[in-house]
């Protein structure tokens, strides 16, 4: 089995991270997860267990800096500065994303929905949150586990900041380097998190060959 460095250009020090807003996950738990995902051989069986390691990973890293001590949340004993809402753009991801809610118990989960083509910046997209903050009080995660185009990544960005959210981080496993400037590039303000970034080059597994993979255990 290849490791996950094998399949894209090395987090560490790669040119995109120089920007403050793209943080890398490189626990070596994380890096085992995402080397089952990638790995073809895998059984089916163990892809679901290792997903929720990983974005429980990237969680834990996200919300790293955002305490602001005791007392903030007394029902929930959160302790976080804004309430936290975790919002999935695949149907694989939200029952990934409900999981988390289990594990992280100030956390809020909703989904962000598609009509038509999302290849062009006025893709239909809609929120689906109940009981929630307003978006501006909160820090909204946006979990996208395979990122190839952005293009998805990018109309569900655009729906959260007309909804009024001012603090989002991106979530995802695997996002194509492309699409990573190209994000970065557009939503200066947004955090991206990830455990691999894919050039899809010659004898490299792509962002795409892992969501093909993904798709094994979205029924």
């Amino acid at each position: 089995m290849d490791s996950p460095g094998a399949h894209g250009p090395a987090l560490n020090g790669h040119s995109v991270l120089a920007a403050k807003k793209v943080t890398p996950i490189e626990h070596p738990l994380a890096r085992h997860s995402l080397s089952l995902l990638q790995d073809t051989r895998t059984a089916a069986h163990l892809l679901r267990p290792s997903s929720i390691q990983l974005l429980t990973l990237l969680l834990v890293e996200a919300t790293r800096s955002r305490s602001a001590g005791h007392g903030s949340g007394s029902e929930s004993g959160q302790s976080f500065a804004r309430p936290l809402i975790l919002l999935s753009i695949t149907r694989a991801g939200i029952g990934l994303a409900h999981r988390m809610a289990e594990i992280f118990s100030p956390l809020l989960v909703g989904a962000v929905s598609f009509n038509g083509d999302t290849s062009g910046h006025h893709a239909d997209a809609r929120l689906h949150l109940s009981s929630a903050p307003p978006l501006s009080e909160a820090h909204v995660l946006l979990f996208n586990p395979i990122v190839t185009t952005g293009s998805s990544s990018g109309s569900a960005i655009r729906l959260l900041q007309r909804s009024g959210a001012t603090k989002i981080s991106l979530l995802t496993f695997a996002i194509a380097e492309e699409s990573l400037e190209r994000l970065t590039r557009e939503f200066a303000s947004v955090t991206v998190l990830t455990s691999s970034i894919s050039n899809g080059g010659s004898g490299r597994q792509s962002a795409a060959e892992v969501a093909r993979l993904m798709e094994r255990f979205q029924a």
